[in-house]
């Protein structure tokens, strides 16, 4: 007997969403894109079967930072500006030459020559609110929202010495953490630049990425008259500093990524 009422709350929902805005006509966007970028930072580890303290080492040491590709993808609903998104990226670095390490890290050693491999899986989900301003006459509009991220991020580190001696890995993932969204925008005839901000200070369900986690991205987009296509490519900067243990090591990471992108959305 409580059919009816369960019932209606689907379009009790789609009632709602219709007045949010990037709700009212929405529509379901596609993109991919390909990530040119540099990895940074520094990380230390405990090391010995008493553990000791060991000073950072840059990125560089580990034979990372020469520059590398990834690759994301995003499905969205909403009106290109408000509305939900879903974003995945992939980061995978192999390290051609190898790199030498200056202090002890886990069971590798001072000296030792190592070869680096460095993966990173993101998922985000973002929610935008936000209001465009648009003067039809002259072909301009003008954007500005806020918005909230449920983010989860895993990442790995293999490092291997060269010769097959000794190896040590680093794995960090998070439990889910929640970032807060800036976003703005100016358009004039089918240029468009948007600037999105996000920044997750502690707010997470635990993990192993702790402090202030940021993300910078700023595109510029082209949509072609009367298409669904459109082309964009921009600049991306990660900043996610970490601290945990791996066994019974404890280790502290400075990581960031920075680089450029380019890519393709349709509009259905």
């Amino acid at each position: 007997m409580h059919s009816a009422p369960l019932a209606a709350i689907p379009l009790l929902i789609l009632a709602c969403c219709a007045s949010i805005p990037g709700f009212e006509n929405p529509k379901t966007r596609a993109a991919v894109w390909a990530l040119v970028y540099e990895l940074e930072g520094s990380t230390s580890m405990q090391s010995g079967g008493i553990p000791v303290d060991n000073p950072p080492m840059t990125l560089g040491r580990f034979g990372i930072g020469n520059g590398d590709t990834g690759f994301g993808m995003r499905l969205s609903r909403g009106d290109g500006f408000s509305g939900l998104e879903l974003d995945y990226t992939v980061i995978d670095d192999d390290t051609i030459a190898g790199g030498t390490l200056t202090q002890d890290w886990g069971d590798l050693m001072a000296g030792d020559t190592v070869n680096t491999q460095f993966r990173m899986y993101d998922l985000r989900l973002r929610w935008m609110l936000g209001q465009t301003w648009i003067d039809e006459s002259e072909e301009w509009g003008v954007g500005l929202g806020l918005g909230a991220i449920f983010g989860h991020r895993e990442l790995t580190m293999d490092v291997v010495e060269v010769n097959g001696l000794r190896g040590q890995s680093l794995e960090m993932k998070d439990d889910g953490a929640i970032y807060l969204a800036i976003r703005s925008r100016i358009s004039h005839s089918g240029v468009t630049l948007t600037a999105d901000y996000a920044f997750s200070d502690g707010m997470n369900f635990g993990g192993d990425f702790e402090g202030t986690q940021e993300d910078l991205q700023i595109a510029l987009s082209y949509t072609p008259e009367n298409q669904r296509m459109e082309l964009f490519a921009g600049f991306q900067y990660s900043g996610f500093p970490g601290e945990g243990r791996q066994g019974n090591l404890k280790y502290r990471n400075d990581f960031s990524l920075e680089g450029y992108f380019l890519g393709l959305s349709m509009t259905f």
